[in-house]
């Protein structure tokens, strides 16, 4: 005969404890949760400034593709910054910037986003509140019809 320690479990069982799922492991370096609130927030008079830089350095297209990329990065949040790493400049539709940042979503909770006119289309400009500074998180382009 099996002992009642080793038997199987039946459905009428108890578990003796059940431990909690573990959480993920987090991905961000140690002193560096993005996560946690900002100490300051970013003014929101700065924020057209932001889009309107990121996107003359974005129409800057005839660089050599690390150049351009500093150009973008130093507008942009570390994440998609790295994620325009493999942006070719070349492939890029604008070469000039020819009108102002026109708000779409006004800054307000964190967030912004502007359309800016350039001379084959408009150029979407997504920004955050990102450690009491505006950043671009993403961006979108719409050629002209």
């Amino acid at each position: 005969p099996t002992p009642a320690s080793a038997a199987a479990p039946t459905a009428n069982d108890t578990p003796r404890s059940v431990l909690p799922p573990r959480p993920a492991a987090s991905v961000e370096p140690p002193g560096h949760d993005d996560h946690a609130a900002p100490t300051k927030s970013a003014k929101a008079s700065a924020a057209p400034a932001v889009a309107a830089g990121f996107a003359k350095a974005w129409v800057r297209r005839e660089l050599p593709a690390q150049q351009w990329h500093a150009g973008v990065a130093r507008w942009c949040e570390p994440g998609f910054a790295k994620l325009l790493t493999t942006t070719d400049p070349r492939n890029l539709p604008s070469t000039r910037v020819t009108g102002k940042p026109k708000a779409v979503r006004a800054p307000a909770n964190r967030s912004a986003e502007y359309t800016v006119a350039t001379d084959s289309g408009t150029l979407s400009v997504v920004l955050t509140d990102w450690q009491g500074t505006w950043r671009v998180t993403g961006n979108a382009y719409e050629p002209r019809p």
